[in-house]
C-alpha cells in the first residue's frame, strides 16, 4: 500500500490503469459500462464510415409482465412443472406477483423473444430499420426488464430523408421541430393529439368511456375488435405521465404536472 501511494504521488498510474481496464470484466461496474459505451461509439462510427448514415431512431421497449396473457400461461405452466399445483394468475394478484418475481427468467426470455419478433416484423417493415443496437436493462422502478434501442433506417442517407433535412437546417430549431413533426406524422402516424378528441377539439365521451373500461396490454393484437378504443386506451395507459413514488421529475414540477394530467383527463 505504501509503495502504491508513493507511485501515485510520483504520477505513476500503471497499476490503477490496469485495475480500471480489467474492471470492465465485472458486469455492472463503471468500467463495464464505459467499455459498452465505447463499443456503441465504435458501432456508430463504423456505420457512418461505411456510408449507412447516422442514427435515426431511439426506441424504448417496456415489459407488461402483469398483463400479457401468453406470459401468464407460461408462468402457470412453469409453476405446475416446478410445484405440481394449478394456479389462476388472472384471479390471484398475490400469486401473480410471486410468479413474476420467483420465475423472472421466464419473464425475461419471453420479453426478449417478443422484442426480437417485433424487430423482425414491425420495425423492419414499418419503421424500415436496417441496423440497430439494443441494450437490455433491469430496474425495479421500470418492472422486470426493459430495453433501449438505437437504429438506422433505410432512408438515413437519402438526400430527401429526414437526416439530411435536419442537417440542412441544423441552426434553425423551429424548422427542425416542424420537419420532425411532419416526418413522424407522415411516416408513423405519430401526433401529439389525443385520439379521444374530435376534429373540433371536443371530447368523444362515448369512445373515452369505453377506453376507461379496457386494459389494452392484456389483449392480444389478434383479439382486438375495436381499434379506435384500443388506440385511446393504449395512449391513456402507456403515454400519459402520472407522477408516482418512483417519478424522477423535479419535485417543484410535479404539482404542475399533476394539474396538467387532471386537465387532460377531464378534457379528453
Amino acid at each position: 500500500m505504501e509503495e502504491l501511494k508513493k507511485d501515485l504521488k510520483e504520477g505513476k498510474t500503471d497499476y490503477v490503469d490496469h485495475m480500471i481496464y480489467y474492471s470492465k470484466n465485472v458486469r455492472g461496474s463503471d468500467g463495464y459500462w464505459r467499455a459498452k459505451k465505447a463499443e456503441l461509439y465504435t458501432w456508430i462510427n463504423y456505420h457512418v464510415d461505411a456510408g449507412h448514415g447516422a442514427l435515426t431512431l431511439f426506441m424504448t421497449f417496456s415489459c407488461a409482465e402483469y398483463f400479457w396473457p401468453d406470459l401468464k400461461r407460461l408462468l402457470e405452466e412453469r409453476i405446475f412443472a416446478a410445484e405440481s399445483r394449478f394456479v389462476d394468475l388472472d384471479e390471484d394478484d398475490t400469486e401473480r406477483n410471486r410468479a413474476v418475481n420467483e420465475y423472472s427468467i421466464v419473464v425475461q426470455e419471453f420479453f426478449q423473444l417478443r422484442c426480437r419478433d417485433y424487430l423482425d416484423t414491425v420495425c423492419k417493415d414499418l419503421f424500415k430499420i436496417k441496423y440497430y443496437w439494443c441494450r437490455f436493462e433491469f430496474a425495479k422502478s421500470r418492472g422486470q426488464i426493459h430495453a433501449h434501442l438505437l437504429a438506422i433506417t433505410e432512408d438515413s442517407t437519402d438526400k430527401n430523408g429526414i437526416n439530411m433535412k435536419l442537417h440542412k437546417h441544423k441552426d434553425d430549431d423551429e424548422k427542425k421541430a416542424r420537419l420532425l413533426s411532419e416526418w413522424a406524422s407522415k411516416t408513423f402516424g405519430l401526433t401529439a393529439k389525443h385520439p379521444g378528441v374530435n376534429k373540433d377539439s371536443s371530447s368523444n365521451d362515448e369512445l373515452n368511456e369505453k377506453a376507461c373500461q379496457y386494459q389494452p396490454c392484456a389483449v392480444r393484437l389478434s383479439e382486438v375488435i375495436d381499434f379506435k378504443t384500443d388506440n385511446v386506451a393504449m395512449v391513456n395507459v402507456a403515454q400519459m405521465h402520472k407522477c408516482s413514488d418512483f417519478c424522477l421529475r423535479p419535485k417543484r414540477k410535479r404539482k404542475h404536472q399533476a394539474c396538467h394530467n387532471r386537465l387532460l383527463i377531464n378534457r379528453h
